[in-house]
């Protein structure tokens, strides 16, 4: 697993007591704790045990003598059952900045998150509708700077390192996408009836898909959703969503054949078995299927440790399933189905049609990325790296989604009031 840019080791250490030279009684790991270590092939740079016994240090500094690192990099007794909770228990213990320290990396971000959810509720949301435009601009800058100068990992570019901090503009792009066709459908002055408002629309929003959808198709996939969602909120007529649905259809089959691994993931999709590649959908499914009714047990999961790749991003439904079974599952896809619908009344209820454009906004995003993820963890549709909004892990993506929460509270609370000038 990760804490911010350094791999990290769990393993369950078994001690033995043993007689040292000197006749003194110690400590040391079972050989097949030692195994467990050298048989992985892997360079740590931080193990975390769990032991029934607190390890010396002398303990600690023969673990890691395993995979060259010093002993003040081996942590202990975190009370993480998995290697799923270690990045939270190093974070709860307050270790970031010494583990960073010791590995001559930069410190992870501070939780930037809920404040700025608190920020974004507490200014009228007209604010943001009239910085739609420059968003919209510098969104394309930061999507072609990660072209440029991204930071590629698992074979993607889609992250900027800036500073310290590490920024995936593509979940910078959704907001502002929305923002920027609130703007535009604002300024239309309700002519928003038209084939040509339609297209108009959505010809405003390929520049950043072309952009974002280059290395991130899902990304570009959820963007013109909003789009299509917006405008079919904004329009009293939908004879003409016909076409555009055929012209959707063409631009993603376009958009499939420009790249031949993603022609490669519908195959993995009809056969994950006979595919390498399908060994991530194939262990995704094992965890929903182990699961039953009533699952395992919160934190009792089996496929986390290491046999579902990204259990901790796009896959954590299916370890949700696992360890909750199909009943979890209903109950965590009630409440998404419960915010989607007070989304759904905030923006009917909005007596101005930005708020209500903002709302609708955020509903489709949501609905969106909910949908998709679900139908990839469970192979309904091939897989196309979509993380599950506020579970799955990620500090762009929370502090980005729960900016658009703190959008909607905004828009609730001045639904019956005049826009402000």
């Amino acid at each position: 697993n990760e804490v911010g840019r350094e791999n990290v080791l769990y393993i369950h250490v078994t001690l033995v007591p043993y007689i040292s030279a000197a006749g003194e009684l110690k400590t040391k790991p079972t050989q097949h704790s030692v195994k467990e270590l050298t048989g992985l092939g892997i360079q740590p740079d931080i193990i975390v045990c769990r032991s029934e016994k607190a390890l010396t240090r002398d303990v600690r500094a023969k673990i890691g003598l395993f995979c060259n690192i010093p002993a003040d990099c081996v942590f202990e007794n975190l009370n993480a059952r998995s290697i799923y909770e270690v990045p939270l228990m190093i974070h709860e213990e307050g270790m970031d900045e010494r583990v960073c320290r010791l590995l001559g990396i930069p410190a992870p971000e501070a939780d930037l998150d809920q404040p700025f959810q608190m920020l974004v509720s507490s200014i009228d949301y007209h604010f943001f509708v009239r910085l739609a435009p420059a968003a919209y601009l510098l969104s394309m800058l930061l999507s072609t700077a990660v072209l440029l100068f991204g930071q590629e990992i698992n074979g993607s570019k889609r992250w900027l390192n800036l500073g310290p901090l590490s920024f995936q503009p593509s979940e910078f792009a959704k907001v502002s996408v929305v923002l920027f066709l609130t703007w535009q459908i604002e300024r239309s002055h309700k002519r928003t009836d038209g084939f040509w408002f339609m297209c108009r629309t959505m010809l405003t929003l390929l520049p950043i898909v072309g952009l974002v959808g280059s290395n991130n198709l899902s990304t570009a996939i959820i963007i013109l959703g909003i789009g299509v969602i917006l405008i079919f909120a904004a329009s009293p007529r939908y004879i003409q969503f016909a076409a555009l649905g055929g012209a959707g259809i063409g631009f993603i089959a376009i958009f499939l054949a420009a790249e031949s691994y993603r022609l490669e993931r519908l195959a993995i999709w009809r056969e994950p078995e006979k595919y390498e590649k399908g060994f991530q959908t194939i262990q995704g499914l094992y965890a929903i299927g182990s699961g039953g009714l009533f699952g395992r047990g919160i934190g009792n999961s089996i496929q986390k440790l290491g046999f579902v790749p990204e259990a901790q991003n796009d896959m954590i439904f299916s370890i949700i399933c696992e360890e909750m079974g199909l009943t979890g599952a209903i109950i965590l896809i009630l409440i998404f189905a419960l915010l989607l619908w007070r989304l759904c009344v905030i923006s009917m209820n909005c007596q101005e049609l930005s708020g209500a454009m903002i709302a609708a906004g955020i509903m489709g995003h949501l609905a969106i990325q909910v949908i998709l993820n679900i139908a990839v963890v469970t192979n309904t549709i091939p897989n196309t790296g979509i993380t599950l909004p506020f579970i799955s892990y990620g500090g762009t993506s929370i502090v980005f989604l729960l900016g658009e929460m703190g959008l909607a509270l905004n828009v609730s609370r001045q639904k019956n009031n005049p826009p402000t000038r």
